[in-house]
């Protein structure tokens, strides 16, 4: 299937691509569930929470990414 292809890397299996695509995914479904919540009017409180908790998913989730293009890209250059 294409979805297990994208989760490939080398024939190996990219366990840090799965866990940043659950992140994101998380994030995501999390912020369609703010904007119900904004739509219902719930607490405020509860909406900043959610919001807090929408950004830490999606930057640990790009993030986790980023960071380990630079280090396979370090990696790289040291057996060069």
């Amino acid at each position: 299937m294409l979805i297990t292809k994208y989760f490939q890397t080398d024939n190996n299996f990219s366990l840090i691509r799965l866990l940043s695509f659950v992140t994101v995914l998380a994030g995501l479904l999390l912020s369609a569930l703010l904007q119900i919540f904004i739509l219902l009017k719930i607490d405020v409180i509860y909406i900043r929470e959610i919001i807090f908790l929408v950004s830490i998913l999606l930057g640990f989730g790009f993030g986790g990414k980023v960071v380990q293009k630079f280090a396979e890209k370090d990696e790289k250059e040291e057996k060069i």
